[in-house]
């Protein structure tokens, strides 16, 4: 090449890194840099987060949220560092800021990043002082949760049901409960064995942004053991089946003439659209009419009651009951047994998770006779239940 063909190439490549905007660099554009002077969020967040966006896109809810309205507003209390001409330092997020589910639904208003007032649905109990009182079945798991790391505050209790986020539980009960019916009037737990864990997998899509309607979150995505208890042929009496504190049968006083089950399944498909529909018509947020129902029953809960066998099985209230398969309330005075005397009210003063086992317990085993009565029940998913030393 000669003298004047290179210097006329330097002269071109010199003209060119003058016109050019950028130069070329291994990290493309890392020296562009974006005025963020503005009071509006200048840099796109979807430039970076497009599978997010691709989820809200998907979501039955927040689909017509802002990213700042969750993560850079400040009319819900966050501190973000904004660009306003001043040094800026202390606890201010840096551009972002990861919310709690709470910020916005332990409220029934809030003020978008924009400044405009919309109404948003607060949480049942969860949003109250403490989560409400212990009557809702999942406030100790919304308790728990803000000791883990993997969300902020409550959020990964929230995530659980309300997104298709991903999770594995550990369920931890005792192994089997020994007690023995001293009299009609009392009842002595012995002793109660080892945990008994049982891993659940919530399968999912992982998305924690995709938010689901309240009628598709499934309750046997946590608690398929206990569906894995229930769903099974009525046993005979002396039968290796599973049994379940959530399969009652009326035994009429005699082990070995079972009469049909109460409380079965069989109206699922029918009176009831499916197994959480079941679950939370029948049990587990009942309707009440009537005077002087438990408070167990009127308590405001999260979607899903925790209560007792006894809470509807006893003398203590007369009020009527939401029977979904007739369409009918029903006099609850028919639903307690005198013959039982005080032992529903000794039952109270022990450990909420044995009440159900309790019940079946003595289902299982026939009229018990006080005080030889003493038997060995072991938890879910797998129970087995020893009466006098024998299987039943």
């Amino acid at each position: 090449m000669t003298y004047k063909a290179i210097a006329l190439l330097l002269v071109i490549l010199g003209i060119a890194v003058y016109i050019l905007p950028d130069t070329h660099s291994v990290l493309l554009k890392t020296h562009n840099i974006i005025d963020i002077t503005s009071p509006s969020n200048d840099i796109p967040c979807i430039q970076c987060h497009s599978k997010i966006a691709s989820e809200l896109n998907k979501s039955a809810y927040h689909k017509s949220l802002s990213c700042e309205d969750c993560h850079r507003n400040p009319n819900l209390g966050q501190t973000i560092a904004y660009d306003d001409g001043t040094m800026i330092s202390g606890e201010e997020a840096h551009a972002a800021v990861k919310p709690r589910c709470l910020d916005c639904h332990s409220k029934t208003s809030i003020t978008l990043a924009n400044g405009t007032t919309v109404t948003v649905r607060k949480a049942d109990a969860f949003g109250d002082a403490n989560y409400g009182t212990s009557y809702s079945a999942h406030r100790k798991f919304v308790v728990d949760s803000n000791s883990f790391s993997i969300g902020v505050g409550e959020n990964e209790a929230c995530l659980a049901c309300h997104t298709n986020f991903k999770v594995t539980l550990r369920l931890v009960r005792p192994l089997y409960y020994n007690f023995t019916f001293l009299s009609w009037n009392s009842l002595s737990v012995n002793s109660w064995g080892p945990d008994n864990i049982t891993s659940v997998l919530k399968t999912a899509t992982g998305s924690k942004h995709t938010l689901k309607l309240l009628s598709s979150i499934d309750c046997m995505d946590c608690h398929s053991d206990i569906w894995s208890a229930i769903n099974h042929t009525e046993p005979s009496p002396s039968g290796e089946t599973p049994n379940s504190s959530h399969v009652l049968w009326y035994w009429e006083g005699r082990r070995t003439n079972p009469q049909a089950p109460i409380h079965d399944i069989s109206n699922i498909g029918t009176s009831y659209a499916d197994i959480s529909d079941y679950c939370l018509s029948s049990c587990h947020n009942p309707l009440v009419s009537g005077s002087n129902p438990p408070p167990a029953l009127t308590a405001t809960v999260h979607v899903a009651r925790r209560l007792s066998c006894y809470n509807c099985h006893t003398d203590d209230y007369q009020f009527d009951i939401y029977d979904k398969t007739s369409g009918a309330y029903v006099n609850n005075s028919l639903l307690w047994d005198t013959a039982m005397g005080n032992l529903d009210t000794a039952i109270f003063n022990i450990s909420l998770s044995i009440h159900g086992d309790t019940c079946i317990s003595c289902k299982r085993a026939g009229a018990p006779a006080p005080p030889t009565d003493a038997f060995i029940t072991y938890s879910e998913p797998n129970n087995k239940i020893y009466y006098n030393n024998s299987r039943v």
